[in-house]
């Protein structure tokens, strides 16, 4: 297969595929009791009845069983504790959104990264507008 350079713009197709590799990879690697629970929490996740709620627990329980991540030094989240936590910093293990001030030449440059993660971090530019300030 020849290996072409794409054009700037995002290319949706390609992303996605990149990001379902990651994600089908582990979830491949994961023992068949994790599989089923990962099948159950994407059901619910789909399920028009659930609640926001619902569906929030189970996308970071997804999260979790995919991409295990250390609390406390220990694998997993405690559901208990995890009850006591506000419900917005326990979205944020989901999803963030968050406010970049920028000038034009660095928002250009963020975009272009974001864009084009698989051609390297930060390629070095030669023009004086790819500094970042």
């Amino acid at each position: 297969m020849a290996t072409t350079t794409r054009s700037r713009e995002i290319d949706p197709e390609l992303m996605t595929s990149r990001m379902f590799a990651q994600v089908f990879q582990a979830y491949v690697e994961c023992t068949e009791e994790i599989q089923s629970l990962i099948r159950d929490m994407a059901e619910i996740v789909n399920d028009t009845t659930a609640t926001e709620d619902e569906k929030l627990m189970a996308c970071s329980t997804i999260a979790d069983a995919l991409f295990p991540s250390r609390h406390d030094g220990h694998l997993g989240v405690d559901l208990e504790q995890a009850e006591r936590l506000d419900p917005k910093e326990l979205e944020k293990d989901v999803y963030e959104e968050i406010t970049l001030i920028m000038c034009k030449s660095c928002r250009d440059r963020f975009v272009d990264e974001i864009r084009n993660p698989w051609e390297g971090p930060f390629r070095i530019r030669k023009d004086p507008d790819s500094l970042l300030h």
